[in-house]
């Protein structure tokens, strides 16, 4: 009898305890949830009055809430923006600091096209923290509204808040090189001094290899992107360039195995399928010219002009309907290509077609192409 009262006093000791931890617990939930609507009544002096310990867990709390919030909008931004908008407007609801949601509701907007709103969230951001990415953001959105004036000032703010900014001189060497400023472009890229150890410092000497190019200098380019290869000879965008550099120097046996391994590195580079097919037709292998300029207009790269060289691979090749057929496509995406016509006039001159062909190179001729004026002259005349 006794062992019977002793353990039911010690059940229900134990009940009381559990009791009290659940109330305990419950009322921590609802301490958290009254802390939490406080501070989002931005009423912070009843916040200061609790422990430390206890406004570590409120803003905690509040940051979790915001990340789900944000993985919901990114998840949904594409498929349902208005979604994506809601769950970004209740993250900033719970913390107006919260800078991922900024950035996440700027790339929102201009998905839909609406840069002068990415804008003015960028700006109220930066409000909140100053921080590089956010200005480098604030030019790209400039870029995207074709406003590069304004992407050039923001770019020259940041270097000169930061003078040795990778990002800040990248961006403005961009600028530069979308303006057709090569000069002053190489000049920008050549003033950041990025040690050898940098992973930065390949890409900075290949982005000079290509803006010597642009600028003219050929022989400068080519031993740059020597050395580059030397360094890293698997380097997709290297290998190409130094494709191009040998193409334009007429070394089109060099060129050739470098843009075969750079596909083999990146079968999607479809740059480097239309160079080949350049260096294909200029070796007389028309054969694989035309099957790299047909992977290119397949897949709507450069297609005017691959249309076109696709028709001239086709006319060496004597597949002479083909080649009307891909210099009339071409002709169609842009009117204004002199070489199409030349290209499909002397198509159909082939195909008997003599009076279309006439037109097609007096076309040619209409749109600066004069040099063809001489011997057409006589044939269209008869």
């Amino acid at each position: 009898m006794k062992t019977f009262i002793i353990a039911t006093i010690f059940f229900y000791l134990l009940k009381l305890f559990f009791l009290q931890q659940l109330f305990a617990q419950d009322n921590r939930r609802i301490k958290l949830i009254d802390a939490q609507r406080i501070l989002l009544n931005g009423d912070t002096v009843l916040i200061a009055t609790q422990t430390k310990a206890f406004q570590q867990d409120i803003r905690q709390n509040i940051i979790n809430s915001c990340r789900r919030n944000l993985d919901v909008a990114l998840a949904s931004m594409k498929a349902q923006p208005k979604k994506a908008y809601f769950f970004l407007n209740e993250a900033l609801k719970l913390d107006s600091t919260f800078i991922p949601t900024y950035a996440a509701l700027a790339k929102l907007y201009v998905g839909i096209g609406n840069y002068k709103k990415a804008l003015a969230v960028i700006d109220k951001a930066i409000l909140q923290q100053e921080d590089e990415s956010l200005s480098l953001a604030r030019a790209l959105i400039y870029r995207k509204m074709g406003e590069d004036k304004q992407a050039l000032c923001v770019a020259n703010e940041m270097i000169e808040n930061k003078p040795h900014s990778i990002a800040a001189s990248y961006l403005k060497t961009s600028i530069l090189y979308s303006r057709n400023e090569y000069k002053a472009a190489l000049a920008q890229l050549t003033k950041e001094k990025i040690a050898s150890t940098d992973t930065s410092f390949y890409r900075t000497q290949l982005t000079k290899a290509i803006l010597f190019v642009k600028n003219g200098q050929r022989e400068e380019s080519l031993k740059l992107l020597e050395v580059l290869m030397k360094q890293d000879g698997q380097n997709s965008l290297a290998l190409y360039q130094l494709a191009f550099a040998y193409n334009q120097e007429e070394k089109f046996h060099e060129a050739l195995p470098l843009l075969n391994t750079a596909i083999r590195q990146s079968s999607s580079f479809l740059a480097a399928y239309f160079l080949r097919g350049q260096v294909h037709y200029r070796l007389a292998q028309f054969e694989q010219a035309i099957k790299d300029f047909q992977l290119c207009v397949e897949n709507d790269f450069m297609i005017d002009v691959a249309y076109t060289n696709l028709s001239a691979s086709f006319f060496k090749s004597k597949i002479y309907e083909q080649a009307e057929d891909a210099a009339s496509k071409a002709i169609e995406t842009n009117q204004n290509l002199g070489e199409a016509f030349i290209n499909r006039g002397n198509a159909r001159e082939m195909l008997r077609k003599e009076k279309a062909a006439c037109e097609d190179w007096q076309s040619a001729v209409s749109l600066g192409f004069y040099q063809i004026s001489p011997l057409i002259d006589g044939f269209c005349e008869e």
